[in-house]
């Protein structure tokens, strides 16, 4: 995330939080809605991730996206 902040037109983002508990809050102007709404999710390749944004080992081919929707329901 602080990678993408400091591209030349780069994202802002917010969060609570640190380390294994850092909970993203908001990008750019777009923020969580709370619960049974709309918020931030981060995939990472094809897969949902299963831990903090902030602790999440990245390589460098694997494609990060985050996603502004309603939780899925299984």
């Amino acid at each position: 995330m602080n990678t993408a902040k400091s591209r030349p037109h780069g994202i802002s983002f917010g969060y609570t939080g640190s380390g294994a508990f850092a909970f993203l809050t908001q990008i750019d102007d777009i923020a969580n809605e709370g619960g049974g709404k709309k918020n931030w999710q981060l995939w990472v390749n094809t897969s949902y991730a299963d831990k903090s944004f902030a602790v999440h080992d990245v390589q460098p081919l694997d494609v990060v996206f985050w996603r502004f929707t309603m939780q899925e329901r299984k």
